[in-house]
């Protein structure tokens, strides 16, 4: 009993710190021109959504040991359903976010090096793009299994014998896995590229008089120094996914102390990415302490 209310604890300061640096990022005049922390917040609401309505629903059910909600016979009264679909287009959002934003990051290292410049109310129009995909990708997968519930068991399971169910309920950590992966490779090309263009700035402002242009020449490394920020901070955060999605797909294979414990501990990286966007992001940071102190930003 102790762990569940260790779980709605867990669930409470993923809630708390995801609203707050969406908040944060919002009342920010600078990261909310930025596609990447549009995308960003986008996902940390989502991420909210989905630990929310765990809250609401799996805690008193492990606590009563049975469905908070009682209003057919089989368990699937409304209630129930809004549960699982808020739950399955929380998490289709999140992952449909990320990789919207690694590809974003590829992008950035083929083509464009500053793709945060991107016109931030066509990144609302894709938003909006990929919470219509998430909710067609459940409506989806409604119609090709059912959702059985059982009478001697509070919890619910899935009849995935269609090809993609199994794509996107067994294989779906493998592809976070992947996304994630390719989001570090495509951040630590950004970084090479980034101390390069930094690297010839300090070179040419070297044999360029200061005179010329000064202004232009703080702004280019200020920009510089500002993407080379964001990187790091995906990369720690990648990294945090990352390590997450190995648990899952290795200790679920092996039923010893190490991985269950393992196990538990796996939502906790989950919830730190919020933190390692602290550790890594003084941006982020500012905007969180403009936002406690009232601060406003002219």
């Amino acid at each position: 009993m102790e762990t569940v209310y260790l779980k709605a604890l867990m669930c409470i300061w993923g809630i708390f710190w995801n609203l707050l640096i969406v908040v944060a990022i919002y009342t920010d005049s600078v990261l909310r021109k930025s596609s990447t922390f549009l995308l960003l917040s986008a996902h940390f609401i989502a991420c909210a959504i989905d630990v929310g309505s765990r809250l609401v629903f799996d805690v008193p059910s492990e606590i009563l040991n049975r469905p908070l909600f009682r209003l057919s016979q089989n368990y699937t009264d409304f209630p129930t359903k809004l549960f699982h679909f808020t739950t399955y287009s929380g998490w289709f959002f999140q992952l449909y976010t990320l990789i919207a934003i690694a590809f974003s990051h590829i992008v950035a290292v083929y083509v464009s090096l500053y793709y945060a410049k991107m016109n931030p109310k066509k990144t609302i129009y894709l938003i909006f793009a990929l919470i219509l995909l998430s909710m067609f990708s459940v409506s989806y997968l409604w119609g090709n299994f059912p959702i059985l519930f059982y009478t001697e068991f509070w919890g619910w399971s899935e009849d995935r014998t269609q090809p993609w169910v199994q794509f996107f309920f067994n294989l779906n950590y493998v592809v976070q896995a992947i996304v994630f992966f390719c989001l570090f490779l495509a951040d630590v090309m950004i970084i090479y590229k980034i101390s390069s263009i930094k690297k010839s700035a300090v070179e040419r402002s070297v044999t360029v008089s200061a005179v010329n242009q000064p202004t232009n020449s703080s702004f280019s490394r200020s920009k510089i120094s500002t993407e080379l920020k964001v990187s790091l901070n995906f990369i720690i955060v990648s990294l945090f996914l990352l390590t997450q999605t190995l648990i899952y797909n290795i200790c679920t294979l092996y039923d010893t102390p190490l991985c269950l414990f393992l196990l538990f501990i796996a939502p906790i990286f989950r919830g730190s990415k919020c933190l390692a966007y602290l550790v890594s992001g003084s941006a982020l940071r500012t905007a969180i302490k403009n936002l406690i102190f009232c601060r406003k930003q002219f």
